[in-house]
């Protein structure tokens, strides 16, 4: 049913169990979804994505599986933020939910997070046009800093906000994994990694689009970061073939990093 653009209504008959990827994909016209009382899988990643006029979605209350809350789906205790109708522009988390899933918000400008959420997915809060996330000051799990969402107690980044396309990773941000979400930009221009940065952990570079290789990436801290979860021979875990800034002092130690994990070659190492 993917790229029907006229369609403005569809009825998901009873009996149908799952909603796959791109099912709806691309229904440009598409406003209003009744989804039926058999529904127990739904894809959230691009079963509805390109349908920006989607506003009104209902589920009946026989579901067994979900529930429909406000323009937002959630499992049937109401713990888990699944997915967001994609004209919705405010989103607020309801405080029943300890935990968003990977890819739920794509859409909308600004969301809030409540106090009892605990655990934020990958990509979990990754729209281009989210400009504004900010986090209930009663929750004991996460927090926020300039342009950071991170886990009070690990310190892993879970959300980065950009402006005007660069992100700068606080101090309260210790470790960066291929988890973390990018919200505001599709393409950054700059990513200022910050001193208290230690670990890098797996595919970290799958957060910022690494692929995108006109990102300049800077570290600060004098001592390069530790490279966790790293075990793919045939994948590079360092920013490669682009500008990496360092500090002028310390750019022997990063040229050995570079050159252990060899990837010396393929980066343009410059100093501040």
């Amino acid at each position: 049913l993917s790229g029907l653009r006229k369609v403005k209504s569809i009825t998901i008959p009873d009996g149908v169990q799952k909603i796959s990827a791109e099912t709806f994909y691309g229904c440009k016209s598409l406003k209003e979804v009744k989804l039926p009382k058999s529904l127990a899988s739904f894809d959230n990643y691009t079963s509805f994505s390109a349908c920006p006029k989607l506003s009104k979605v209902t589920l009946s209350k026989e579901n067994k599986s979900f529930k429909m809350q406000k323009g937002l789906l959630l499992n049937k205790k109401g713990t888990k933020l699944i997915w967001a109708v994609p004209a919705k522009n405010k989103i607020t988390v309801p405080d029943s939910v300890t935990s968003i899933a990977d890819n739920a918000l794509k859409a909308g400008k600004a969301t809030s997070v409540g106090k009892k959420v605990k655990m934020i997915g990958k990509d979990a809060i990754a729209g281009k046009k989210i400009t504004k996330v900010s986090i209930a000051k009663k929750n004991k799990s996460i927090a926020k800093q300039g342009q950071c969402v991170y886990e009070k107690k690990s310190g892993k980044l879970l959300i980065a906000i950009a402006k005007k396309n660069v992100v700068k990773i606080g101090n309260k941000v210790k470790l960066i994994s291929e988890d973390a979400s990018l919200c505001g930009s599709r393409q950054l221009k700059k990513l200022d990694i910050g001193a208290s940065v230690k670990t890098l952990q797996g595919a970290w570079g799958e957060f910022y689009r690494a692929g995108y290789v006109t990102t300049k990436v800077y570290f600060r801290s004098k001592n390069p970061p530790k490279l966790t979860q790293n075990n793919d021979k045939n994948y590079c875990y360092l920013p490669i073939f682009r500008d990496v800034y360092v500090p002028k002092a310390s750019l022997k130690k990063y040229k050995k990093w570079y050159k252990k994990n060899d990837a010396l070659q393929f980066a343009r190492i410059k100093t501040f």
